[in-house]
């Protein structure tokens, strides 16, 4: 792809295309030449006048053929095509550029040049062979001179059609393999096939890397996240459950607790939320989950109590609710609480900030009524401040951050309620953000942020119990101080959401083995303002779906996969240099 950029007084051309309209087959002259063209910073609208002329220097040099000029082109959203035709005996071998020169249409002021010229590329030449008569004897071929370094291979192309991609929010990272391969690394061109223009105008194609065996390319198609709840200030943590089959969210909407449900399976739109508990500054921290067929909520009641509450609803879709329960009141304690349903009974890992430890509490009955006493899981450090609990091959387990010593720890309780807990094992060592625990593949495994490198990571257990534990894989590397990680299983593989805090964007990636051991890439899902805080990845109506905060606008959104629902196809050729 011949691409350039260039500033003008008024107007500015962008990501020029190349492509010989008639093939290799050595026939004709023309080309069709495709341009994207902006005015003053914006995709121009109406009519332009534009010159193309073949020089055979890169700067001074005279004109080879015939030059074409343009008059009163039209053009819409910035894009324009035209057929260039420099005549016959311009392409004989010898190098060429092309220059081209644009004023605004309709007018008589001078034409400005786009510096530098641009090197036309191989696939012109192919119009050198229309030039050729006759017979080549073999006296003029010097011997020796011709082997397989000057016998380049012939191109390749084909078309992909958007339904034998895996497609994640309107997303896609494809590979492409080359049979045979080539001899050295070719020039690969996509280009994309879609009907409707206003997705074709916001869509994304290109070629990631390429070498001599395959290439590897994305595609974006625009997506449409749901703002939740406009008329409040989201500014604390929200979860993402399915309750009674549509996705609901537990939020803070200072200084309440909320929640709110879809009203439909795919999340598209949503209920009048709901108040929860109002009484203090309450639900900054907060889990939701369903417990015995009703939505239920831990959250942290802050200022003035500093206690662990939990409130279930009295319905099965949350409409209303029951009269908040406090679950631990011992010092501050409660941030950071992981609602989960532990031998049918809900239980709760949670941070304790006045002693500094990782507590457990499970309730005594099937609601949430009455609760045990807490227990105390780690008080090494600073533990717990970050946590995660899921079930692991049917006893609690919970995956944690500590401070002092700085490490990834996981702890796992030795029977099914949770009364006793074997020795905390370290699984990384260093200083961690929030973390996400699930069982991947029949093993526990946990996506977690490296505060000191910037590093997403993601590790999984060797074994079912979370015993031992393989080696850490990078995931990407945003920088900043936090990512909030979430996990789980998309299509029988581990995917995580996490915010790239640096550039305020939220992003999604999907492992291409169950275990999680490769990951082909990162699809930034959101990028309008500064998105990502708190995002919670769950599986709705078999679809992966994200809660998250939108940071510019301290609004709750929401963004569900629909897979492919505009049909388009991938036109892509490679050619050797």
């Amino acid at each position: 792809m011949n691409q350039a950029s260039f500033d003008l007084p008024k107007i500015a051309v962008l990501a020029f295309l190349l492509s010989v309209t008639n093939g290799l087959h050595g026939q004709g002259t023309a080309f069709t030449y495709q341009g994207r063209l902006q005015d003053a910073g914006i995709s121009a609208n109406g009519v332009y006048d534009l010159t193309f002329a073949v020089y055979d220097a890169p700067t001074g040099g005279s004109p080879v053929g015939v030059s074409n000029v343009f008059n009163a082109l039209p053009i819409s959203n910035g894009l324009f095509t035209v057929v260039f035709d420099p005549g016959p005996g311009v392409f004989t071998g010898a190098a060429r550029w092309l220059q081209i020169a644009v004023r605004p249409g309709s007018s008589s002021q001078a034409y400005t040049n786009l510096l530098p010229r641009q090197a036309l590329s191989p696939s012109p030449y192919a119009i050198m062979a229309g030039n050729l008569s006759g017979t080549i004897q073999s006296s003029n071929i010097a011997p020796g001179s011709i082997g397989s370094p000057q016998l380049a291979k012939p191109p390749q192309s084909g078309s992909i059609a958007s339904a034998s991609l895996t497609t994640y929010f309107n997303q896609a990272i494809f590979s492409v393999p080359f049979n045979p391969t080539f001899g050295t690394t070719p020039n690969v061109t996509v280009s994309l096939e879609i009907a409707d223009f206003e997705t074709a105008r916001q869509s994304v194609l290109f070629v990631k890397s390429r070498s001599t065996s395959s290439f590897t390319g994305y595609v974006g198609l625009p997506t449409s996240p749901v703002n939740l709840d406009t008329a409040s200030v989201v500014v604390g943590r929200s979860s993402l459950a399915v309750v009674n089959g549509n996705p609901a969210m537990s939020y803070n909407f200072a200084p309440d607790l909320k929640y709110v449900r879809a009203s439909d399976v795919n999340g598209t739109s949503w209920n009048t939320p709901v108040t929860v508990d109002t009484t203090g500054t309450v639900g900054e921290f907060n889990s939701l989950a369903v417990v015995n067929g009703n939505p239920a909520i831990a959250y942290y009641d802050g200022s003035p109590n500093l206690n662990l509450k939990y409130v279930r609803a009295s319905n099965v879709n949350g409409t209303a609710w029951g009269t908040p329960v406090t679950v631990d009141s011992t010092g501050d304690v409660g941030q950071d609480p992981c609602l989960v349903v532990v031998n049918g009974n809900p239980a709760v890992s949670y941070y304790d900030h006045t002693g500094l430890n990782l507590k457990y509490v499970r309730s005594t009955d099937i609601g949430g009524t009455n609760w045990a006493v807490a227990l105390t899981v780690d008080s090494t450090g600073n533990a717990g401040y970050a946590n995660s609990m899921a079930m692991v091959n049917g006893n609690p387990a919970i995956a944690y951050a500590v401070s002092g010593p700085d490490s990834l720890r996981y702890a796992r309780a030795t029977d099914a309620n949770g009364t006793t807990w074997g020795a905390p094992i370290i699984v990384d060592s260093g200083d961690f953000g929030d973390l996400s625990l699930a069982l991947i593949n029949g093993n526990p495994a946990i996506s977690y942020f490296d505060a000191i490198n910037g590093r997403v990571k993601f590790v999984r257990a060797t074994d079912a119990n979370g015993v031992t534990w393989g080696t850490s894989v990078i995931l990407d590397t945003p920088g900043g101080l936090n990512a909030y990680t979430s996990l789980a299983v998309v299509g029988g593989n581990p995917s995580i959401s996490y915010l790239d805090s640096v550039n305020g964007d939220l992003k999604f990636t999907r492992a291409s083995d169950a275990n999680g051991a490769t990951w082909p890439g990162v699809l930034t899902v959101d990028n309008a303002g500064t998105v990502g805080y708190y995002a919670n990845l769950r599986v709705v109506n078999g679809q992966p779906a994200i809660s998250y905060l939108d940071a510019t606008d301290t609004q709750l959104r929401f963004i569900r996969s629909t897979g492919t629902t505009v049909p388009f196809t991938i036109n892509w050729i490679a050619l050797e240099p």
